[in-house]
Formats: structure tokens, C-alpha cells, sequence
């Protein structure tokens, strides 16, 4: 059920794009097996094989009666036609217009593992189901929830912590430009110890979602360690990378894409010599009049007499402020919503805590991060605006990519940027959102549309809604009951998303070891 893209002929910003990853465990039994949790109401019937193939491969049999059933149901898993805006656009996305159903080595259920003792009672197969590129819109949303609703009525699903759920948020075909590139990277970094707090501890410890607060290049840099290796300079087929495709779009120029249908040596060239002279020529402002010559007389309009300066200046003197369309109302906005639970204080693990998780799920193959000594790769969080300083002098979106990388599987995946990734147009160019864990609840949505709602709140806020947040996310860092993650989903405009992590964190709260701020503390920090 891919949607069309196609912009429409109004002008408007284009849309973002997303795509989602739900990764799970099906049980089956061969046909006439004992189904030892048959008797639990509402439970879905175990899938069934009746005869395996001749190769053996159960997975891909599961695989395929799944995308039957995504088919019956009009999810389709093999789109033949689909109309696109241009051939660019079409090689860009193409490779994702339709449902994915496909293995992840990652996902496992370990049936030695110290879990229930029902699971060794079944045969496991691990499950990634891809959703079409589609742009954020509600119809888009509502068939996520329509997949994941169809997922858990039709089979047996289970999540457990070697499955993740994540969200890939894009520019549609386009790579977002280098100053948008600063702003997302800008708010994920400064948001990160606020949103690990909607999601399971145990993500912060995963092998495959590190940490960029303290294991990035980034926090290394500004710790005085050594980085990992840095993107290729004019080097071999990546020349043009750093001063060519990966720097900023100034205004009227031609996307990132033009850049790539034109990377010959006369191109790369000619546009470093624009850079370097300056580029294009300054905005020309309405000259003054020559010394000597008298200013232009107003002209006097039908019906009405000329206003000279002084009596102009006058009459705006009682022009009331509530005339003019583009003031700001004095009396403070109402907010839009009321909040539900206390503010939330803000998990501080130590090193015993982080060790302790891990053990828990070193059976699910996602544990093996060193937590401390120097081969752990962690460094002291930086701050927000230590790190949002290097953010802002990366000089283009690759050196950004390389900051942000943290020596493997990222918290917030940069990697679409990096300097191999401009080398290749085919590849894909998204911001992978990997901090969620497994899930098929309504989850699945909220945090699809937490994920493109920062990114869309990154490029598109004003300046000083942009600068508000990451000042209460430096005050956040340090001092509970400022600035939590449900304030954050506030001033991004998730209002419904607030309340469902509301909902999510109180129900939550024991078993994830949260606390809430004291009212004494808190009326302090207001």
C-alpha cells in the first residue's frame, strides 16, 4: 500500500520520507505437534509446516506465507509499476516501494537462555519486516498500524531483547543538504539522554545501538582520545566528496542530486572557483541618494495627501501593535495540553548497573560493548553545546557522518552520509533511528512518528524555537525536573505522542527503574 509521492502543485515544503524496520520471533511446530500454550484465550494458533522442504529451509517458508498474507491483505510484497517524478527519483527509492519480508542474523530466540520454560518447547525463526518508503502522512502511519495489527492477529509473534524496531527518516530522493545535515545531528545529539528514557534500559548497553554522548568520534575528540579513521580527502573516486557533493546548497542553487548526475572533473572544478571567490554576487540593496542630491519627494495618491517623514513617524507612534498581522500576541499562549505525570529523573547508570544489564542479555548476542578501561571507547559526555560546536564547524555532511560514528551500530545512524555512501548514488541516504526495542504494540507508530517529528522539527523550526530546545536539553543534562523527554515531545508539537509516552513510562516505570522528580525539587527548578 505504497503511497504516491509526487508533490502536489502547491507550494509547500516537500515531505519526508520514513520507512520502518519491525524485527520479532515466530514459533511453529510441525503439523501434529503439541501446542503447550493452546489453552491461553485470544492467543493466535502456532504456525504449522506441514512438510518441510527438501532443502531444509523452514525460514524461507515462513517468509513466504507471510508475504501471502501481506498480499490477501493489499500490502504488497512485488509492485511491478509505480509511477515516480523523475528516473532520478525512481533509482533512488525504488529499491524500497514495496513490504519487505526478509532474515536478520541478529534476531534469535536462544531456547537455552533462562526465559520461560514454554520456549523450548518451539522452533524459532527470526523475522525483519520492511515497510515501503513512504512520506509522512497519515495514511502512512495508518498503514504501519494496519501491518503490525495484521502481524500479531494472524501469527504467534514474540519480541525479545535481540529484536529492535527502526525507523529510517529521508529527504525523499534528495540527500537533506549540509545545513540541514548540522540541525539534525545538532537536536539528535542533544536529545539523546531524553529519548533513551521512552525506551527499554537495555538499549543503552546493545551492541548494536551505541551511545553517541559518550561513544562517538565526537565525545573522543573533545576528550582528547583517539578518533576512529576519518573520511577519504581527495582521494581516488571520492575527490569531490568533501568540497563538492557532501557542502552546503546555497540559496538557488540546484539539489545534491544535480551535483551527482554532474561530478566530471570540469564541474568539481569550476564549482570549487565559485566557492572560493565568494560564489554568488551579494543581495544589492536600494541605493542611497549621491551626496548633494535631495531625496525623492513622495508622490501624492489619489484621494490622499503626501506624508512627509515626521508626521509618518508619528502616526506609526499610535499604531497599535495588535494591527500589525506579523506581532507576536504579549499575553503568553495557553499551552496546548496538560501534563499527566511528574518529570521524570533522568537515568545515570553506573559502570556496575551497565555490566549488570548486559549480563542479562549476552544470550540474545547483543551484549559485547567494554564498559570500562580505554578499549571501551567511551569518553565523558561533552555537553550539548560542545558537541553542537563541532557539529557546526563540520564543513560538510561527510566530516559530520564521521562524528558521529561510534565505532559500530549507532544509537542514530549517520552512516548514509559518510564519504563511501556519496560514491555510490545508488546507496541509500536516510537517518536510521535505532534506540527503540522490539515491538508490535501501537508503540510501533508513536515512535515512527516521535522519529520523523524531530527530524522535521530539526530543518523546519525557527531559529529560536531550534535554540530554545537545545538550551533546556544543556539544562536537562545535569539538573532533574528542568526539561524531561515529555517536555521535549511537547515543544517538538507531539502532543498525542507525549501522551502515549505518558501512558508508556507510567506503565513502565517499576520494571525500567524510573523515578519521578520530588514537587519540591521541581518547583525549585521552575
Amino acid at each position: 500500500m505504497s503511497a504516491d509521492i509526487t508533490p502536489p502543485a502547491e507550494a509547500r515544503p516537500p515531505r519526508l520520507t520514513f520507512g520502518v524496520e519491525m524485527e520479532f520471533v515466530v514459533p511453529w511446530l510441525p503439523e501434529g505437534g503439541d501446542d503447550v500454550l493452546e489453552h491461553i484465550k485470544g492467543l493466535p494458533p502456532v504456525l504449522r509446516i506441514k512438510k518441510a522442504p527438501k532443502d531444509g529451509d523452514i525460514a524461507s517458508v515462513i517468509y513466504e506465507m507471510v508475504k501471502v498474507l501481506f498480499e490477501k491483505h493489499n500490502l504488497p510484497v512485488n509492485v511491478k509499476t509505480y509511477t515516480y517524478k523523475t528516473r532520478f527519483v525512481k533509482t533512488i527509492l525504488g529499491h524500497y516501494n514495496h513490504w519487505g519480508v526478509m532474515e536478520d542474523v541478529t534476531v534469535n530466540e536462544p531456547v537455552e537462555a533462562k526465559t520461560f520454560d514454554w520456549v523450548k518447547k518451539f522452533e524459532w525463526v527470526g523475522v525483519e519486516v520492511q515497510t515501503p518508503v513512504e512520506p509522512d502522512i497519515p495514511a502512512a502511519f495508518e498503514a504501519l498500524n494496519y501491518a503490525r495489527q495484521l502481524l500479531t492477529s494472524s501469527y504467534r509473534c514474540r519480541v525479545n531483547h535481540s529484536c529492535g524496531l527502526h525507523v529510517h527518516v529521508g529527504n525523499g530522493g534528495e540527500y537533506f543538504p549540509l545545513d540541514s545535515l548540522r540541525r539534525i545531528a545538532s537536536l539528535v545529539f542533544a536529545t539523546e539522554h531524553l529519548l533513551t528514557t521512552l525506551n527499554h534500559p537495555w538499549r543503552v548497553v546493545n551492541w548494536n545501538c551505541r551511545t553517541l554522548r559518550d561513544r562517538s568520534n565526537l565525545s573522543n575528540r573533545l576528550d582528547g582520545q583517539a578518533m576512529s579513521p576519518g573520511p577519504m580527502h581527495e582521494t581516488g573516486s571520492a575527490r569531490d566528496c568533501i568540497r563538492y557533493l557532501a557542502t552546503e546548497v546555497r540559496h538557488g542553487e540546484e539539489p545534491v542530486s544535480w551535483r551527482e548526475a554532474n561530478r566530471g572533473n570540469e564541474y568539481v572544478d569550476a564549482f570549487d572557483e565559485n566557492r572560493n571567490n565568494a560564489g554568488f554576487e551579494p543581495f544589492q540593496s536600494k541605493p542611497d541618494p549621491k551626496a548633494g542630491e535631495e531625496a525623492p519627494k513622495k508622490k501624492e495618491i489619489k484621494g490622499k495627501k503626501a506624508v512627509g517623514k515626521e508626521e509618518e513617524e508619528e502616526a506609526n507612534k499610535v499604531t497599535k501593535a495588535s494591527d500589525d498581522p506579523f506581532s507576536r500576541p504579549l499575553e503568553p499562549s495557553k499551552p496546548v495540553r496538560t501534563r499527566n505525570i511528574p518529570r521524570i529523573v533522568r537515568p545515570r547508570y553506573t559502570n556496575e548497573q551497565l555490566e549488570d544489564i548486559t549480563e542479562k542479555t549476552r544470550d540474545f548476542g547483543c551484549s559485547g560493548l567494554i564498559i570500562e578501561g580505554p578499549r571501551s571507547h567511551r569518553a565523558p559526555d561533552p555537553g550539548v553545546f560542545a558537541g553542537v560546536q563541532q557539529i557546526y564547524q563540520s564543513a560538510s555532511s561527510c566530516e559530520i557522518a564521521h562524528l558521529m560514528y561510534p565505532r559500530g551500530g549507532a544509537m542514530v545512524n549517520f552512516r548514509h552520509y559518510g564519504c563511501d555512501s556519496f560514491t555510490h548514488r545508488n546507496s541509500g541516504r536516510t537517518i536510521e533511528f535505532r534506540g527503540a526495542e522490539g515491538s508490535l504494540s501501537s508503540w510501533v507508530v508513536i515512535w515512527a512518528k516521535i522519529c520523523v517529528g524531530l527530524i522535521k522539527f530539526a530543518v523546519r523550526s525557527p531559529y529560536y524555537e531550534f535554540a530554545r530546545v537545545l538550551e533546556n536539553c544543556d539544562v536537562s543534562t545535569d539538573r532533574d525536573g528542568a526539561y524531561d523527554c515529555i517536555d521535549l515531545l511537547d515543544d517538538l508539537g507531539l502532543y498525542a505522542e507525549a501522551e502515549a509516552a505518558e501512558k508508556r513510562i507510567a506503565a513502565n516505570k517499576a520494571e525500567w527503574g524510573l523515578e519521578y522528580v520530588e514537587e519540591e525539587e521541581e518547583e525549585k527548578a521552575a
